[in-house]
């Protein structure tokens, strides 16, 4: 029987490998629309959408408002079932690797593409279901959506890109979730789980006070294991600023967001993992907890907390050593795990990121404008004073 269910963990693992979940996703989501520029009702009347953000907008017989289809595509990127199919597989990003190693790998299986290259891979994620929904082709979206000359064909391209931008922002969001960055496909659901059963009364809070990053969006990204250059928006999520061999984890604001959260939390599969260099146990204060052996442990006691104190962000709420009366210090760190206090902890600090860092891209999508003038010299212009006429083209 025990080798029964190992085997089914190892086939359905996959089926476990989301991120954030959707209704945090969306909780996530709907404070980096108010966080950005579109929650400006003027950016979206200048699209001439005449009822704002509640414009009603249709794509194959689907009528969302502009919120709603980006909550839709946030949802939708996580379509699919089989490890082989599953948009979810490509949504890891281990910033240690160059690009073409960073994605997620199992024992057995070949690499999936990392989560960077996928946001700008149209033809791999034309592969799969919900299709091209790749940086390039919600930019496409938007060129037709401002040139098309109906109505019909103008809402249906500014639906499918606000549910392009929805898959993009979820990719963004996925980093700020630890074992999506130091390659754990957790098979066995862990801190997603309890922000899904805390998204409203506990992440709600978090979301209200965004981290918004300082890393450069003007220069276009290349990395030496790939043949071509990608948009800035690559560093939003790698800036390639931590690198172990010279710098230290940090809550410095110019790294990207899978930068933060790998140098900075575990994930239950890589407590103290060889893998990665950072959280060090030299930034944990062990000595406030025990000596060598341990004798401030009492029958009554549960269990005490492991505080990180040193290198980037400090968490009181490390790590949970287990119920142990007398404990060499290496045999504690080894039974050592996460719980509830972990996860609130971790996530107060995680989620203003992946709300700040959302709102990034979405300005970033936006930053460019166009202002139409009269011509300097004698033009053709209309005019018209009737506030109920209005130009068709």
């Amino acid at each position: 029987m025990k080798k029964l269910f190992i085997i089914f963990v190892l086939i359905f693992s996959p089926l476990l490998i989301f991120g954030w979940w959707k209704w945090t996703h969306i909780q996530l989501s709907t404070y980096a629309y108010v966080n950005s520029k579109l929650n400006e009702e003027n950016l979206i009347r200048k699209f001439n959408l005449d009822k704002g953000s509640v414009q009603p907008l249709t794509v194959e017989n689907e009528t969302k408002t502009v919120a709603e289809w980006i909550w839709y595509g946030v949802e939708k990127e996580d379509e699919g079932f089989l490890y082989l199919t599953d948009r979810s597989a490509r949504h890891f990003h281990n910033p240690l690797n160059v690009f073409n190693e960073a994605g997620l790998t199992r024992i057995g299986q070949t690499r999936r593409q990392s989560s960077i290259l996928w946001a700008q891979d149209g033809i791999e994620q034309n592969k799969l279901a919900e299709g091209d929904m790749s940086w390039q082709k919600i930019k496409e979206y938007y060129y037709y959506a401002l040139i098309s000359d109906t109505e019909e064909m103008r809402y249906l391209n500014f639906g499918l890109m606000f549910k392009g931008l929805g898959h993009q922002i979820h990719l963004v969001q996925d980093m700020s979730n630890p074992e999506h960055t130091r390659n754990d496909n957790h098979p066995f659901v862990t801190i997603e789980a309890w922000a899904e059963e805390h998204y409203y009364n506990i992440i709600d809070g978090f979301c209200k006070n965004p981290l918004f990053p300082d890393v450069d969006l003007e220069t276009l990204v290349n990395d030496p294991s790939i043949e071509r250059t990608l948009s800035p928006i690559a560093r939003l999520n790698d800036a390639d600023v931590y690198i172990p061999e010279n710098t230290f984890p940090s809550a410095a604001m110019q790294q990207g967001l899978s930068e933060y959260s790998n140098a900075n939390f575990f994930s239950n599969d890589t407590i103290f993992s060889s893998d990665f260099p950072y959280p060090s146990i030299a930034n944990a204060d062990i000595s406030k907890i025990f000596t060598k052996i341990n004798t401030e442990y009492k029958l009554d006691e549960k269990g005490v907390y492991l505080p990180k104190t040193n290198d980037g962000d400090p968490i009181t709420h490390f790590l949970r050593l287990p119920y142990l009366k007398k404990y060499t210090t290496t045999n504690l760190l080894h039974l050592s795990y996460l719980d509830e206090l972990c996860y609130k902890d971790y996530t107060s600090m995680l989620v203003p990121r992946a709300v700040g860092y959302s709102a990034a891209l979405i300005n970033y999508f936006f930053r460019g404008e166009i202002e139409v003038t009269l011509p300097a010299s004698d033009g053709i212009y209309a005019l018209s004073v009737d506030s109920s006429e209005v130009f068709k083209k």
